[in-house]
């Protein structure tokens, strides 16, 4: 029985790969896009040449899990909140397990901008997400995010919520949130 191994191209810089490589053994890049630290400071024109391979391999497998993920996050990069989403989605449906995925979802529901700008469909949306997310794991900026939501929702806008803001951000300092991590929140929902 002959084994086929898929062949895809390095989204920096061109070289043949298969599938299961991880990086390039010609740059040293990342082929998929697994963290938001990987595109954090990654050049512009580095990360348009990343969407346009993607975009190619996901004509010929748009179910691909890895594919959808990695542009997800190149999108959220950009800005483009709405196609990162709907990636983060597409990724979500062959990789349902992954709370990253729904953190990053929940983040984009929001446009880059705060929670209290936005109708309470948008912060139920982003608060189903961020609850899936934490029902598989409960990290520090999880618990952050939800925190962040509840108080610029709810909090100031003297609406209830069950459990209130401040038992987030107590679980979250806890848990070991650093000043890092909510920073990156802060900047994300645009609150620089």
């Amino acid at each position: 029985m002959e084994i086929e191994v898929k062949v895809i191209k390095c989204p920096n810089c061109g070289a043949a790969l298969a599938a299961r490589d991880k990086s390039c053994g010609y740059c040293g890049s990342p082929v998929y896009i697994t963290t938001f630290s990987d595109v954090l400071s990654m050049p512009l024109p580095k990360l348009n040449k990343y969407v346009g391979e993607y975009k190619k391999a996901l004509e010929s497998d748009p179910d691909s899990a890895s594919v959808n993920e990695s542009i997800a996050f190149c999108y959220l990069k950009l800005g483009f909140y709405d196609k990162a989403l709907a990636s983060f989605e597409k990724a979500i449906e062959e990789n349902f397990g992954s709370p990253d995925l729904y953190f990053y979802a929940a983040v984009c529901c929001f446009g880059g901008k705060n929670p209290f700008l936005h109708k309470r469909e948008v912060v139920d949306r982003a608060e189903q997400f961020l609850s899936a997310a934490l029902s598989i794991e409960r990290r520090p900026a999880y618990l952050y995010l939800m925190y962040y939501i509840r108080h610029n929702y709810f909090t100031r806008k003297f609406l209830n919520a069950s459990p209130p803001a401040r038992q987030f951000l107590d679980e979250s300092i806890a848990a070991g949130i650093t000043e890092s991590d909510v920073e990156q929140i802060k900047k994300l929902l645009g609150d620089v």
